[in-house]
């Protein structure tokens, strides 16, 4: 995955983790959302590529220079994320169910 996708898809991921965490209508279970974009970044982490490009003063030519990492940290950090996530959306599903149940009681 290039680096530049990685990030915004990170970012994302975020945004609707914190998002839906404050939601305690529907809007809080977009927090599944965010646990699959945490859980494929984590995937995803194991191929990140940077792509440099230059140009040669010398010749003019423009060089391209593609690098493919590998990051553990990363891929730790969004496991992590992806679990938390998961662990939050289960109390979130539960306690919107009880709630759904209370309304139509009434």
């Amino acid at each position: 995955m290039d680096s530049t996708f990685f990030l915004f898809f990170e970012l994302a991921a975020f945004l609707i983790f914190f998002y839906s965490i404050e939601r305690d209508s529907w809007q809080g279970l977009l927090v599944f959302l965010s646990f699959a974009l945490f859980l494929s970044l984590s995937i995803a982490s194991y191929d990140i590529t940077y792509t440099n490009v230059f140009l040669n003063q010398t010749s003019g030519e423009i060089v391209k220079s593609t690098v493919s990492t590998y990051d553990v940290v990363i891929s730790i950090i969004n496991e992590g994320m992806a679990l938390i996530s998961l662990s939050i959306g289960i109390i979130k599903g539960l306690l919107y169910k009880t709630y759904m149940a209370s309304v139509s009681e009434e």
